[in-house]
């Protein structure tokens, strides 16, 4: 079945610090067709106006099985037209959130280290949804946030975390 409209598909991702390095899996999101993007999601797929709601589905399974071994969790969210706006905001910023798990991987009281190794990057603690906040400098653009991506995982490389960041 073809959909009218210019179908979108969203891709938010959960990094794993034991997992494969952020601008590798960028990599592998952007040879399927994902561009980075500001605001709520992290990549977004632009589909041509006779897309077929199949193609739509089996992206998914590309991905899946693109990711397999990577030790990343992903979530898909299909839209037509404009729901997500990218932010007008001149500041750029990135924010953190750590997803401890139950079973294997530390506890959160096990790494005051990386913490100051975040701490060192630039990041700052806050109250809210997220942990973390990382405020760029003037003239910054989504392209330097795959850096900041790599220089968290190496700074949690080993603690078994999840973690997820959203540049605005």
């Amino acid at each position: 079945m073809v959909l009218g409209g210019k179908m979108k598909t969203y891709l938010t991702v959960f990094f794993n610090s034991d997992g494969d390095r952020p601008s590798e899996v960028t990599k592998t999101f952007k040879d399927l067709g994902f561009k980075l993007t500001r605001g709520d999601y992290d990549y977004r797929y632009d589909w041509d106006e006779d897309t077929s709601s199949q193609q739509i589905e089996s992206i998914g399974d590309k991905i899946q099985e693109l990711l397999k071994g990577k030790k990343i969790l992903f979530q898909l969210e299909n839209s037509e037209g404009g729901k997500h706006q990218e932010p007008d905001e001149d500041e750029m910023k990135t924010y953190l959130k750590l997803v401890f798990r139950s079973e294997g991987g530390e506890a959160p009281s096990d790494i005051d280290e990386k913490i100051a190794d975040l701490m060192s990057i630039g990041f700052e603690p806050i109250k809210g949804e997220y942990d973390y906040v990382y405020r760029w400098p003037e003239d910054s653009n989504i392209e330097g946030a795959l850096e900041v991506a790599d220089r968290v995982y190496e700074a949690l490389k080993g603690c078994g975390v999840f973690f997820k960041l959203k540049t605005v």
